[in-house]
């Protein structure tokens, strides 16, 4: 036994510490040795202290399970331990994991919501894990792992963009053109791979494009290719969800005021790279 603190020994202490100065001088001393679980105990600090109160357990439920607002949260999915989470759309929730081995590092991880599972649900989670395959770009957000099978157990883990929306980046940092344009470019470049590769994204819009800091520089990465669409696919399956049903209507998916006219008006036929593009 080394009797060396586990992070979350770190993790506690260091949450408990009011003064940013002693918090400096308590991680040095506990991992500045390692600069990677240095840079992790960061992160953890950094995200917890950003949770807000709908992201806070109204109540603790036990066998590793909190509720938010009605919703189980795991606290284990299998090798990755939930810390919190980092958003919910309409099919899932992402959360922020850490990864417990064979290496430990903090990655995202995406998992249908409770109350969702269905076979259109299942079928589109399965078709974002097939598109992110096929994605292999620094300007995309890679995909580490992913597991399909019947109930919640079915999940999609991604690196852990630490960063904000292009939009909040370039307005907190006071960016130049010159540094906007650069962001706007490594967008351009990911959509391309991606188009190259027959794929559609569908829902560009600044929440989807996040900016992080690689060696001090920032990097575009795009995110969320939930309900994106396969061109040359003639495969049945990547088509059943083009569609979502409600109200007797057929509404196109996607966020409307970043929308084509023709995906506005719930035209997938017509569909092609000019969508990302018009986006």
């Amino acid at each position: 036994m080394s009797g060396k603190p586990t992070i979350d020994e770190i993790l506690d202490e260091a949450l408990a510490i009011v003064f940013a100065t002693d918090l400096e001088a308590y991680l040095l001393k506990s991992c500045g040795h390692d600069p990677d679980l240095l840079a992790d105990v960061r992160s953890l600090i950094a995200a917890a202290k950003t949770v807000s109160i709908l992201d806070r357990p109204l109540f603790e439920t036990g066998a590793g399970f909190k509720t938010i607002l009605g919703e189980l949260i795991p606290g284990q999915i299998g090798p990755y331990r939930i810390l919190k989470t980092l958003g919910e759309g309409g099919m899932g929730s992402v959360f922020l994991a850490e990864q417990t081995q064979p290496v430990k590092r903090l990655v995202a991880l995406k998992q249908i919501r409770f109350g969702r599972e269905s076979d259109d649900v299942f079928l589109r989670f399965h078709r974002e894990q097939q598109t992110l395959a096929k994605l292999e770009h620094p300007n995309i957000a890679r995909v580490l792992d992913a597991a399909n099978a019947e109930g919640r157990h079915s999940y999609l883990v991604m690196e852990y963009i630490d960063g904000g929306s292009i939009s909040d980046y370039c307005r907190n940092n006071s960016t130049t053109v010159s540094e906007r344009l650069q962001l706007f470019l490594e967008s351009c470049l990911a959509i391309q791979h991606a188009h190259q590769k027959a794929i559609i994204h569908r829902d560009i819009k600044p929440n989807n494009v996040m900016v992080t800091r690689i060696d001090g520089r920032p990097v575009v990465k795009v995110i969320d290719f939930g309900i994106a669409k396969i061109l040359d696919s003639s495969n049945h399956e990547w088509e059943i969800t083009e569609n979502f049903s409600g109200a007797g209507k057929s509404l196109s998916p996607g966020t409307p005021i970043y929308m084509s006219p023709e995906q506005l008006v719930g035209s997938p036929s017509q569909l092609d790279t000019r969508t990302d593009i018009y986006s």
